[in-house]
């Protein structure tokens, strides 16, 4: 397992995780169901709503298999897919300098919302 913890600037209550050869449009993916669950995903690219428009805790782990998770002491948690390409994922704040992720393939992801932590599993 590996783990990055960063400190990110949410600007604009978000922050993203995408492969890195992906544009990234959300203009219609945050629709209302996305934005009552803090989470809006398009092709390659996943976007993190935040409660705070200030720099927020941010950790990500690479792990060998999916985790076995409880989720009793979370007050929210989404799952989504994301696929990367390129086996490079950007960690960013909406209006950040891009941070780089290497990983070699990842093929599934789960947002845990309360410390903003990201379980990606190759």
């Amino acid at each position: 397992m590996s783990s990055y913890r960063y400190s990110l600037f949410a600007d604009y209550f978000q922050f993203y995780l995408q492969d890195e050869r992906v544009e990234g449009v959300l203009a219609n993916a945050w629709g209302e169901q996305a934005v009552t669950n803090l989470l809006a995903v398009s092709p390659g690219t996943i976007s993190v709503g935040t409660v705070r428009n200030m720099e927020v805790p941010v950790e990500v782990e690479v792990l060998d298999s999916e985790p076995v998770l409880s989720f009793d002491e979370w007050d929210q948690v989404n799952e989504c897919d994301i696929e990367v390409k390129s086996g490079v994922i950007v960690v960013a704040g909406c209006t950040d300098i891009s941070r780089k992720l290497r990983a070699s393939k990842l093929s599934r992801e789960t947002i845990e919302h309360g410390s903003a932590m990201a379980n990606l599993i190759p």
